[in-house]
């Protein structure tokens, strides 16, 4: 599978964020990007709040998981369930 670059991403994320901020009553569960590079994720995020107005109705969550198949996957669906169970 081919992952979009990491500009792409910032940008669909940003939309999302700002999304979430317009409506009042969202909350954006975003992937940090899978790698293991911490500088990596940290500039992502430093992105992601550029011309972001207060508050920021998101989080962004790292690291990728492996599954029982030894695939790696996003953490935002495993978020998103937990969040389901205790809503």
């Amino acid at each position: 599978m081919q992952l979009p670059d990491l500009q792409t991403v910032i940008q669909a994320q940003q939309s999302i964020l700002k999304h979430c901020a317009e409506m009042g009553n969202r909350l954006a569960i975003l992937d940090a990007l899978p790698t293991e590079n911490l500088e990596v994720i940290k500039q992502q995020r430093n992105q992601l709040l550029i011309n972001q107005r207060e508050p920021i109705n998101g989080t962004l969550y790292y690291p990728w998981l492996k599954n029982a198949q030894a695939q790696i996957v996003p953490p935002c669906g495993h978020v998103a369930g937990i969040f389901a169970r205790s809503d």
